[in-house]
């Protein structure tokens, strides 16, 4: 049997380097595993590339407190300036925050579109104070006199217990008509906790919103709890749970830290 003298020169990322090799039966297997590495290398790359479905697609300003702190602990995430070009952009099923820029002399406006394709795409949504919500009573915006932000609910335990007393400095909020919140805005006793509970009158800041004739599922804040930082929220450990709630709500398949 003859064989052909071939030149061969082949490099790759493991540092192998053949020059004038003479290609004899058994070295035939090389143009294999050089074709080998050529299909495989692109797969390990994108093997450690972040899943577009972790992605928070995020409407807010550049120096949104959330935005920034979220960076800071590297959770991936897209910035856009508007909130149609969040949801036009987001894939299926994945998490759409729109954060209260105009806060507080302008509430969130949102049109039937924004929710059409939230719906088609069936994506987990965070808005904060809105002027609007298919399905629910929402009130012209008002503030607090001696009124607190308490914990309604169990979800954020048992790092935050209900009737938690929480400092949201100079609220304002939109009055909205929902089941079940978790964050409520009230008049109570106490002062790190509300020692009689909550009285009659209350009024969700946080709550997520029943599934009615949607494919999307929503969570409102009637207020801007993304301003953590510069509205000097208090206690700083109660904030890091809940904003644990709230993005692990949004991506539940996703492992959320703490935030630092």
């Amino acid at each position: 049997m003859s064989f052909k003298i071939v030149k061969i020169r082949m490099e790759n990322f493991l540092g192998f380097h053949w020059i004038g090799a003479c290609c004899t039966k058994s070295e035939k297997w090389l143009p294999l595993l050089f074709l080998c590495f050529v299909l495989i290398l692109p797969l390990h790359v994108l093997s450690g590339m972040p899943d577009k479905k972790n992605y928070f697609h995020i409407s807010c300003s550049e120096n949104n407190d959330l935005f920034l702190v979220l960076k800071k602990n590297k959770i991936d995430c897209v910035r856009y300036d508007h909130p149609e070009e969040a949801i036009n952009n987001a894939e299926e099923g994945t998490a759409v925050m729109i954060l209260a820029d105009g806060y507080p002399a302008k509430t969130t406006v949102l049109g039937p579109s924004f929710f059409h394709m939230a719906s088609l795409k069936k994506t987990r949504l965070y808005i904060e104070y809105p002027s609007n919500l298919p399905g629910v009573i929402l009130g012209p915006p008002k503030g607090t006199q001696w009124e607190r932000s308490v914990i309604s609910s169990d979800v954020f335990a048992p790092s935050l217990e209900k009737y938690r007393i929480l400092a949201v400095h100079d609220c304002r909020f939109i009055p909205m008509k929902v089941v079940n919140p978790d964050i409520v805005i009230a008049r109570v006793a106490g002062f790190d906790r509300a020692v009689f509970g909550l009285p009659d009158t209350i009024f969700p800041i946080l709550a997520v919103i029943p599934k009615a004739d949607t494919n999307y599922n929503l969570m409102v804040s009637s207020t801007k709890l993304s301003q953590f930082i510069t509205g000097r929220y208090a206690p700083s450990d109660a904030w890091q749970s809940i904003w644990k709630y709230i993005l692990t709500w949004l991506q539940p398949d996703n492992k959320i830290p703490y935030l630092k």
